[in-house]
């Protein structure tokens, strides 16, 4: 079974719980019963940035009417410029969306936790690659790894101990709404392989549309 975007809560799942529907069931509606918008609302990745942004514009405009009111317009190119250029450092969203996935349908578990029964691939694209990555019981992958751009050897990663939360916040990462999800090195076999590539990955649907995965690209290359 292949799954993306909003496909792939309810297919991870499935992939846990398929043979016990009744424990499916309760675990997919007690989660789907959560907010997570509000958990990222109120979280503090949200709060504090918001709250630093609102005295930066207070004090813009209490400039205006000062002597001074030519810094306004340097202020505002320099708060453009940082949000353009650290935005997902700023705003990690898909952290808050993973810990979220986790706390209300995963706990904890790995991809090495999928039912042997369920053949499931969950399904991402990286915007450094332009393909898909995918995720399952018996690999983490992408295609384009295994001929790398520095014709060196073969990447693979380690997929047993990657958690399902991430996977699917991967997944579900609606480019310029969500922060790219990194794969960071604990997850490579070879930890040296970490300095070759650096996976970025955003939903698993962008992968059909071209136009869209350019635009992701591009804009996802400010976090490389």
């Amino acid at each position: 079974m292949s799954i993306n975007s909003g496909g792939s809560i309810t297919g991870a799942l499935y992939g846990l719980y398929g043979q016990d529907f009744d424990k499916f069931e309760n675990v997919l509606l007690k989660g789907v019963k959560k907010s997570v918008i509000k958990r990222i609302l109120l979280s503090r990745f949200s709060l504090i940035p918001a709250f630093v942004l609102f005295l930066l514009f207070s004090s813009m405009v209490g400039l205006l009417f000062t002597s001074v009111s030519w810094i306004v317009l340097n202020m505002l190119v320099a708060i453009i410029v940082i949000i353009l250029f650290f935005q997902f450092d700023l705003f990690p969203f898909s952290k808050i969306i993973e810990q979220a996935y986790d706390k209300y349908f995963f706990k904890g578990k790995t991809l090495s936790s999928f039912k042997d029964e369920v053949i499931l691939a969950i399904n991402a694209t990286n915007a450094e690659t332009g393909t898909l990555f995918i995720f399952s019981k018996k690999k983490m992958s992408d295609s384009s790894y295994r001929y790398p751009k520095d014709g060196g050897i073969p990447i693979f990663f380690n997929h047993k101990n990657f958690p399902i939360a991430k996977a699917v916040a991967a997944s579900t990462c609606v480019p310029f709404i969500f922060t790219p999800v990194k794969i960071f090195k604990d997850y490579f076999n070879n930890n040296e392989d970490y300095k070759r590539v650096k996976p970025r990955l955003v939903d698993g649907g962008v992968s059909s549309s071209s136009l869209v995965r350019n635009i992701a690209s591009l804009i996802t290359s400010f976090s490389l």
